[in-house]
This record gives structure tokens, sequence and C-alpha cells, in this order.
């Protein structure tokens, strides 16, 4: 989340920031009531998601934070669609219900579009509130203090993250890299090599299996071909290797992975 003291510091550095704006000053809601839905919604703004479906991205040059920078609005119709659906039925329920713990939870939950009034209730929805939150549901603002990138690589740049973050994730994990309980320099060096080459070779199996259409993750694919023995028989000098028989599936994953090349050339060995 970017803030008017973290734009200081990153700018006071030479460093630019990308992120999401935090829904709470009258600035970032102005903001994001820029455009209306069809402004934005329109062919040439839609951005495909790295996860799943697709948002609609339109920015403009302006100032937040006290900075001038890219400002962003991002529309997902998807979730925009959901708000609004949850919003009016947690309304109906509100006008239906007598439970005044129900009530007391739902004024919670639609704090932002009820008011005080005199009456037996003490309170009423206001349209007018409803219909603002109505124009900004699926919404959410992004910053960018770098005015050179554009809107969609705003959006991209940002959720790029993601696979910075399931990488550290891998690292730490199935790779092992925490914690290191090495203490001599060169030892710490060998296992981080080890531990970065690792990543590299899965990093490529996940390449050329998301290039073959299959949808495996990398320990998948290790499970389904860990049973798989490489045999060697040696005669009179010379070295031949061969592969215990292997299912169709196993065929298939070590061709979109390229290893039936390498068997093939390893089949002797002198």
């Amino acid at each position: 989340m970017v803030s008017t003291k973290n734009i200081k510091i990153a700018r006071k550095e030479g460093f630019h920031i990308i992120g999401c704006c935090p829904e709470t000053s009258n600035e970032v809601a102005r903001a994001l009531s820029y455009w209306n839905d069809e402004d934005i919604s329109k062919w040439e703004n839609a951005v495909k998601r790295y996860s799943e479906g697709m948002v609609y991205v339109k920015g403009w040059k302006g100032a937040l934070y006290g900075q001038s920078g890219s400002i962003v609005v991002v529309l997902d119709p998807t979730r925009k669609a959901m708000e609004k659906a949850n919003r009016d039925m947690m309304i109906k329920e509100l006008s239906e219900t007598a439970d005044k713990k129900r009530v007391d939870e739902l004024k919670g939950v639609l704090s932002s579009v009820i008011v005080k009034q005199r009456g037996r209730r003490g309170f009423r929805v206001d349209e007018n509130l409803v219909q603002q939150e109505d124009f900004i549901d699926g919404r959410f603002l992004m910053f960018c203090t770098d005015q050179r990138i554009s809107a969609k690589n705003v959006f991209t740049t940002y959720f790029q993250r993601d696979d910075i973050e399931k990488a550290f994730k891998s690292l730490k994990g199935e790779l092992s890299l925490g914690p290191i309980r090495y203490q001599r320099p060169e030892r710490i060096d060998a296992h981080l090599t080890i531990v970065f080459l690792a990543y590299l070779l899965r990093t490529i199996v996940k390449f050329r299996l998301k290039k073959a259409g299959i949808d495996m993750s990398v320990d998948q694919v290790v499970d389904e071909l860990k049973n798989l023995t490489l045999i060697e028989f040696s005669y009179k000098g010379k070295v031949r290797w061969k592969l215990s028989r292997a299912t169709k599936k196993q065929l298939l994953l070590m061709k979109a992975m390229g290893a039936d090349k390498l068997l093939h050339s390893a089949t002797w060995c002198l």
C-alpha cells in the first residue's frame, strides 16, 4: 500500500513506487470516481489477470499523496457484480429481520450506506449513498510515481509480485533455502548455488510443461515419475542404460520436459 511517508522516502532515495491506494482519504475516493464504467470498460482497456479472468484499466497523469504520477483505476466486472449482489441481499435482510443481534451485525457491515434518523429503528438506508457504492463497486486504485509507465503496465508490473512471492515460497519450502545452518562462507555459497540451480531447473520444467499445455505442478510431475528407474548394463567396456517400463502419461511428461532426448542420447556410452 502506498502512503505519503513511503513515497517521500522512496523518492528521496531515487526509487519509484507502484502500489494500491487504501480507500482512507477523500482524494482516493475522488480518483476512484474519476471515470464512469462506460469510459473504463472498453475493449482497448481490457487486461488479462495473472491468475484468471480479466479487468479493465484506465489511467491519467495527476497527483496523489503530494506527488505527481500515473493514477490508474482498475475495474473488475466479476467483483463488481458480486459486491452489488452481496450488498443488496444484506440491505434486504436488514429491512426484514427483527433479530437485534443480526441487525447490529448488518449495520456494521453496511455502515457506509446507513444514516441515523428518528424513529423506532433509529436508522435508515440512504439511497444516495447506495448509488455511490454501486458506482465504485469492483474498483480499486493504483498509483505509480513514474509517469512514463502506461496504465496497463502499472497493473501488470504490480502483480508480477505474485511470481516473486511464489519464487520465495518455493526457495524456502521444497528447495529448503532456510534456515541455513552453515557458518563458513564457502559452505553457505555452495548451498546457495545448489539451491539457485535447483530453482532454475524447476523454472525450466514449469515453462516446458506450460508450453506443452500440461496443467501440472513440478511436484506433481516428480511424483508421477518417481517410480521410473534407469538401469545400467555393462559389457566389454561398453555401458548401456535402459529405462524401466513407462506409462503413456510418463512418456508424455518426459517428452514435454525434453528428457526423452537426453535419455536417447545416453543410450550408449564408452
